[in-house]
């Protein structure tokens, strides 16, 4: 069904197949490896490639974490990213199949993947327990500024209107003096924190060295990689980090202060990375997981945006379970 490229794991075939894969997303890239890598140099790639029968060549993704061996994680991407095969030609649900039982997965390794929804669907291993959550995305397609606006609740636009009036503004992080932007961000990412997600946050909590290090990366990709302000009087009162890739945008982390709610500062901010994003082809806007909370899902359907469906495939290791629930 496929023949392995032994040791063909360099990053500029994947950056390669990353480019020619219209579906891939930006956490499908060597760059989100990268990020990874910036948290914990313990991450590892432990990405598959090879090429199909029919000539399609491909790369799994795959990021490994192991604190002791033989004990190890592996994900598909890191922290709960949108995951899976990227390729340069079709692959059929056999062939996928084949692909995803090339998984280096032993008794003492756990296994965790984010599939996003694809034609035609894809199916995981029998062995693998499934999940599902929502996100919800924006069409920019063939659309002004204007005409998206002109979508918002009723709500929304007053609210967008009365920002405006207030006198806030959108940014971009200055990329010459990245360091200042990323310690204003975590001072707002740790007010955020600390008193607005209480609870449903998911994945990593991060440092500030971890964001010292992810602007060295930002540095590097400054076309995909963007960090955005609203500021009210010159001072930072929403932020928010996302990706781009495929013309698709995907949000990753946004923060607000908390004293700020009143005049809804992120409809602001998001408004002006909407402005931006027509501005530079994006046709697709995730909002990221609603991370089960049905008020940050209608908050996004005030935007236009509709409700997606992705699916998590797991595969847990019963002795890193078991070593999980004596630690706890």
């Amino acid at each position: 069904m496929f023949n392995q490229k032994e040791n063909l794991t360099n990053i500029d075939t994947w950056w390669t197949l990353a480019k020619q894969d219209q579906s891939a997303t930006f956490y499908q890239t060597p760059a989100w490896f990268e990020v990874a890598q910036c948290f914990d140099a313990k991450y590892e790639d432990k990405s598959l490639f090879g090429t199909l029968e029919n000539g399609t060549d491909y790369v799994f993704p795959l990021t490994s974490y192991a604190r002791q061996w033989p004990f190890n994680r592996l994900y598909s991407v890191f922290d709960h990213g949108y995951g899976g095969v990227v390729a340069n030609g079709p692959i059929s649900a056999a062939d996928y199949q084949a692909i995803l039982k090339r998984l280096p997965i032993t008794p003492f390794t756990s296994f965790y993947l984010t599939e996003p929804p694809s034609v035609p669907p894809k199916q995981p291993l029998s062995s693998f327990e499934t999940g599902t959550f929502t996100s919800s995305l924006l069409s920019l397609e063939n659309k002004t500024f204007e005409e998206v606006v002109a979508n918002y609740s009723r709500t929304h636009r007053s609210n967008y209107r009365k920002g405006i009036k207030h006198g806030i503004k959108v940014r971009k992080a200055n990329l010459d003096d990245l360091d200042n932007d990323f310690d204003i961000f975590y001072e707002l990412y740790l007010d955020t924190y600390e008193n607005r997600w209480t609870d449903g946050q998911i994945g990593n909590i991060w440092s500030r060295e971890f964001f010292k290090n992810f602007a060295q990366v930002m540095k590097k990709y400054p076309e995909h990689i963007y960090l955005w302000f609203a500021e009210l009087e010159g001072e930072a009162i929403s932020a928010e980090i996302d990706f781009v890739w495929n013309n698709r945008l995907d949000s990753w982390a946004t923060v607000s202060k908390p004293a700020h709610f009143k005049i809804k500062p992120t409809i602001a901010l998001l408004s002006g990375i909407i402005q931006h994003a027509l501005e530079i082809g994006v046709t697709t806007f995730d909002f990221g997981p609603n991370l089960g909370k049905q008020g940050l899902e209608d908050f996004k359907r005030r935007f236009g945006a509709e409700t997606t469906y992705y699916e998590t495939w797991e595969k847990p290791s019963p002795i890193l379970n078991l070593i999980d629930k004596l630690r706890s």
